[in-house]
């Protein structure tokens, strides 16, 4: 597993597990509303919910995550294609 874990007392590792268990489940539903938000409502929809005042406008938001989205398009492409994925590659 991971060197951390190894190092716990049988015990610990057991706490360690159900955190890193809870963790995932945590980080799963955050995808999950993500793409939803993204389903219905598309990029702004995604910048709106995450908008923090004095950081990023919901413009720049909206702009990044498009295009994350289009470089996962583009990966997924690759990958059903058979095409070997080459960063940077338009």
């Amino acid at each position: 597993m991971s060197a951390i874990r190894d190092a716990l007392t049988p015990e610990k590792q057991a706490g360690y597990d159900a955190a890193i268990d809870e963790f995932g489940k945590a980080w799963a539903a955050a995808r999950h509303r993500r793409d939803e938000r993204y389903a219905t409502g598309g990029a702004r929809a995604v910048a709106e919910a995450a908008y923090v005042p004095g950081g990023p406008s919901v413009e720049e938001l909206a702009e990044g995550y498009e295009q994350l989205a289009q470089q996962a398009r583009e990966k997924q492409g690759d990958r059903s294609s058979g095409e070997i994925s080459c960063p940077g590659r338009r």
